[in-house]
C-alpha cells in the first residue's frame, strides 16, 4: 500500500494527490458494472445524447458500441409481450412531477433467442421549470433470482397442492370423487387438458377406467376396460414402470395411438403400486399445448399417484375391516340366536330326564341296590351340571348384545354380588374388606357379575388359612383400576393367560366344581367394556385379579 504522505503519482506533499485519468475511472467502473451483470444509460435532453454502457450492451444480447444507442434499438430487444409496459412505465414518468420509474421485464437477445429478466431504474433531473433535463438509468440482470423466485413459488404451489391432496383424500368418504376433483386440481396446476385414473379389477384381471378428464364420451367408452400390456397404461401396469410419451406425432400409431389420439402431444402414466409390489391401477396426465414435461411436473405426477395409490390401500383396508365386522357381527348374532335355541331346546330335555330318574329313586328305592342308587345319583348330577353349562353358555353369549351403559357406582354393583354369595361367605368363613367405590361408566349388572365371579373365584380357590378378601379401586389415567385380591393357594404365573380362556381348567371338576365359564365371562364384559383384565399370583402366596374401566367406554 503506498505511503499516505507520498501518493502515487503526487508532487510528495501531505494531503495532496494527482487525481487518476478519466479513463482509468470509466475502466474501473466498466469492470465493476461486468462483475455486478448491472450497466448504465445516460439521456441528456440539452444535448440530444443517449449513451450506453458496455454492460447495458451485453445485458441486451449485444457487443459494446455494436449500434448507436436509441430508443427504437431498446424497444426492439424488449421481450414483445412487455414492451406495453415499459413504454407506459416510461410515459409516466415524464409528466409533471414524476421522478423516475423502476420496472422489470424481459429482454429477448436477437442473436441467440435467448430471453433473460431485466429490472430497471431510471432517475429524472428537472430545471426550474419542471422540465427533465437528464435522465439516469440503471440496468441490472435479475433472471437467476428471477428463475429462483418462480422455483420457490412452484415449490410452494407444489407443496400446497400435495398438502391439500393429501387431506382431501384422508378425509374423503368416497375415494372416486376425491380423486376425480384431485385430478382437476393438478390439471390446473400443471396446465394439462387431459387426466385418466385406471383401477386394476381383481375379477375380470383388467384395468377399468375410473376418471377421465378431457376426453369425449366416446373416448371413455372405448377405453373403460384395457387389458394388461394393452395402450400406454395397460403397458405401465404390466411393466410396474412409469411411460412418458414427449413430442408426440400429430398421427400417433401403436401404444400411443389409443390413449394419444385426441391431439396429445405430452403424455405421462404411472402406475399406482402397493407396498407388496401389487399394481393397483395407472394414473396419466396429457396435455395438448406443451410437447414435454418438466422433471418437476413428472416428480408431482408421481408424488400425486404415490398419495392416490396409498388412498386405495387405506380404502380397500377399511372395506375389508368392515366386511370382516359385518361377518364377526353375523357370527355373534347365529351364536347368541344358538344359545337361545339351545337354552330353549336343551332344558325341556334335561327336565325330564333329571325329573323321571328322580321318579326312578323314588318309587323303587326299596328295590335298588346302592350300585343302582349311585348310578341314579351320577345321572342327576350330571343332568344339573349340564344346565349349569347351559345357563353359562347363554350368560357369555349374550354379553354385549344390549349394554345399557349409565354412569353407576361401583359400590352398588358390589353390593349386589356380595349379597348374591352370602351363603358361600358365611360358609367358608371370609373376611371381605373394601375400598371406597368410585362411580363409573358401566352397565351395572355386568359389573356386578364381574365382581360375583372373581370374589366367588376367591372363595372357591382358597387355602386352609382364614380366608381374606380385599376389593379395591384407585384412579388411574383415563380410567379406574380394580382388584379383587386373596390369600388363597394361588397359582403359577405361566397359567395367567391360560385361565380366561373359555372352558380351560386348572384342577379337576371332582377338586374344584364349576364350568370353567366365569372368568372368561369376566373377561369379555371387561373388554366389551373398553377395559382389559389380568392375574398376579404366586402358589401359596394368592392371587389378584385386576380389571380396568375407562371413563369413556368403547
Amino acid at each position: 500500500m503506498p505511503d499516505q504522505n507520498t501518493p502515487e503519482g503526487g508532487t510528495g506533499r501531505k494531503g495532496t494527490r494527482r487525481r487518476s485519468p478519466p479513463r482509468a475511472q470509466e475502466l474501473k467502473l466498466a469492470r465493476a458494472e461486468a462483475i455486478a451483470h448491472m450497466g448504465s444509460w445516460e439521456l441528456d435532453f440539452v444535448r440530444g445524447t443517449l449513451s450506453w454502457s458496455d454492460e447495458a450492451y451485453r445485458i441486451f444480447g449485444a457487443e459494446p458500441g455494436e449500434f448507436t444507442p436509441s430508443y427504437e434499438a431498446f424497444v426492439e430487444r424488449v421481450f414483445p409481450e412487455d414492451r406495453e409496459g415499459a413504454r407506459d412505465a416510461y410515459a409516466r414518468s415524464l409528466r409533471p412531477g414524476g421522478g423516475g420509474y423502476e420496472i422489470a421485464y424481459r429482454v429477448l437477445r436477437p442473436k441467440t433467442g435467448e430471453i433473460r429478466w431485466v429490472q430497471e431504474k431510471c432517475q429524472h433531473t428537472r430545471n426550474g421549470a419542471g422540465r427533465v433535463t437528464r435522465s439516469v438509468g440503471m440496468v441490472l440482470d435479475i433472471t437467476e433470482r428471477k428463475l429462483a423466485d418462480e422455483a420457490l413459488e412452484r415449490s410452494m404451489r407444489r407443496f400446497e397442492l400435495l398438502a391439500g391432496t393429501a387431506e382431501q383424500l384422508l378425509w374423503s368418504a368416497e375415494l372416486q370423487p376425491a380423486v376425480e376433483s384431485i385430478c382437476r386440481r393438478v390439471m390446473e396446476h400443471l396446465d394439462c387438458q387431459v387426466a385418466l385414473c385406471f383401477l386394476a379389477d381383481e375379477r375380470s384381471g383388467r384395468l377399468r377406467l375410473t376418471v377421465g378428464l378431457g376426453i369425449s364420451r366416446e373416448e371413455r367408452e372405448r377405453i373403460e376396460w384395457l387389458d394388461y400390456g394393452q395402450g400406454i397404461s395397460g403397458v405401465a401396469a404390466r411393466d410396474r414402470r412409469r411411460v412418458v410419451a414427449e413430442n408426440i406425432p400429430a398421427e400417433p400409431e401403436g401404444e400411443l395411438a389409443l390413449l394419444c389420439g385426441a391431439g396429445l402431444r405430452a403424455y405421462a402414466c404411472h402406475p399406482l403400486e402397493a407396498a407388496d409390489g401389487r399394481v393397483l391401477g395407472t394414473l396419466s396426465f396429457g396435455t395438448r399445448e406443451k410437447g414435454a414435461f418438466r422433471p418437476d411436473d413428472v416428480s408431482l405426477m408421481k408424488a400425486i399417484g404415490g398419495q392416490v395409490a396409498a388412498a386405495l390401500i387405506r380404502t380397500q383396508g377399511e372395506l375389508s375391516l368392515r366386511r370382516t365386522a359385518e361377518e364377526l357381527a353375523r357370527s355373534n348374532r347365529d351364536l347368541e340366536q344358538f344359545a337361545y335355541v339351545s337354552s330353549h331346546d336343551l332344558r325341556e330335555p334335561l327336565r325330564t330326564v333329571t325329573g323321571f330318574v328322580q321318579i326312578l329313586e323314588d318309587r323303587y328305592r326299596d328295590q335298588l341296590d346302592a350300585r343302582a342308587r349311585e348310578y341314579i345319583g351320577f345321572a342327576v348330577d350330571g343332568a344339573r351340571r349340564m344346565q349349569q353349562l347351559i345357563d353359562d353358555l347363554l350368560a357369555y353369549a349374550r354379553v354385549g348384545s344390549a349394554l345399557s351403559i349409565q354412569p353407576w357406582n361401583a359400590r352398588d354393583a358390589l353390593d349386589r354380588a356380595l349379597d348374591a354369595l352370602k351363603g358361600m361367605v358365611g360358609e367358608s368363613g371370609a373376611v371381605i374388606t373394601t375400598d371406597p367405590m368410585p362411580v363409573v361408566h358401566a352397565d351395572a349388572t355386568l359389573l356386578c357379575q364381574v365382581f360375583q365371579n372373581l370374589v366367588e373365584n376367591a372363595i372357591k380357590f382358597r387355602s386352609a388359612d382364614p380366608l381374606r378378601i380385599h376389593v379395591g379401586a384407585r384412579r388411574e389415567r383415563g380410567g379406574w383400576l380394580f382388584g379383587v385380591s386373596d390369600n388363597g393357594i394361588g397359582m403359577e404365573r405361566e397359567h395367567g393367560e391360560r385361565i380366561f380362556v373359555i372352558f380351560k381348567r386348572l384342577h379337576s371338576r371332582e377338586k374344584y366344581p364349576g364350568t370353567g365359564i366365569g372368568l372368561a365371562l369376566c373377561k369379555k364384559i371387561v373388554e366389551r367394556h373398553g377395559g382389559r383384565i389380568w392375574v398376579e399370583s404366586e402358589p401359596g402366596q394368592g392371587s389378584t385379579f385386576y380389571f380396568t374401566l375407562p371413563d369413556v367406554p368403547e
